[in-house]
């Protein structure tokens, strides 16, 4: 989400050795691990202030700049494949096989497939990164959400900043917009087309009559798939249909972390 969130705004996006693989922090064990000299100081003052051995590396773990400097996991092989002596930094203590180039050049769904659509995007929309920028009104502090228009091209993007679900306001204008990129890829009905069409226009042709609130999602937007929609619809609608919620600004649930980016005078991306 992150990733998505920056790449898509004005300016050049920079990507540091292993964000894109999701590489994860030091977390060594002992301080004899670290090499970086801010770090070895600012231990010694932890425990000057009182904090103890295992607090003092739980924060470094968090601040230390040799987070950033662990060896590049190209390999589950020994250090990674970075080298075939030992390095002078060890290799991180989250370093796993999944977290490796090799592993994730395999995988469509993996961070680093993501990152790869991410430039092949900026490179094929020149919206994204020539566009003008402005921030738009969610109704919430936790969701953040801009627009970049050039010429007749537009994409809005969303960013749910925090861990639980999040209701946010989705304009009118926006609701013919095409789903350019997501990560919550179990939302079929928003790669089928447009934002609105693509989930209630579907779900319509579903019943052939009149679709509803889905009561899970306390919105007619973001059904996961035809399956529980139908299920929801059986649930409530033995006594009556559901009606369709029609508002200027509908609301949309997102999930916790979800990224999504809409598109207006532009194609979906299918490469």
């Amino acid at each position: 989400m992150l990733a998505g969130m920056i790449h898509f705004m004005r300016g050049t996006p920079y990507i540091y050795q292993g964000e894109e693989i999701g590489m994860l922090n030091a977390h060594y064990p002992s301080i004899e691990q670290y090499r970086d000299v801010e770090s070895l100081n600012y231990y010694q003052i932890l425990l000057e202030k009182g904090k103890t051995k295992e607090e003092a590396l739980a924060i470094l773990s968090a601040r230390s700049r040799d987070n950033s400097r662990t060896p590049m996991q190209w390999t589950g092989e020994k250090y990674g494949g970075f080298s075939k002596a030992e390095p002078w930094l060890p290799m991180s203590a989250a370093f796993r096989n999944e977290i490796t180039a090799e592993a994730q050049q395999k995988d469509q769904d993996s961070i680093l497939a993501f990152y790869k659509r991410l430039i092949a995007m900026r490179k094929k929309y020149p919206v994204i990164a020539k566009g003008e920028i402005s921030f738009l009104e969610t109704g919430t502090d936790m969701v953040l959400a801009y627009q970049r228009v050039l010429g007749e091209q537009k994409v809005v993007v969303f960013c749910n900043l925090d861990g639980k679900k999040q209701r946010v306001k989705i304009a009118g204008e926006w609701s013919g917009y095409k789903v350019l990129l997501e990560n919550y890829s179990q939302r079929v009905f928003l790669n089928a087309g447009s934002f609105r069409k693509g989930v209630v226009g579907a779900a319509r042709d579903l019943l052939s009559d009149e679709v509803g609130l889905c009561p899970e999602r306390e919105c007619v937007l973001g059904c996961p798939d035809e399956h529980t929609l139908l299920e929801k619809v059986g649930e409530m609608g033995k006594a009556q249909k559901m009606r369709e919620r029609v508002l200027e600004d509908e609301m949309y649930i997102m999930e916790p972390y979800e990224f999504m980016v809409l598109g207006g005078g532009i194609q979906p991306d299918t490469a």
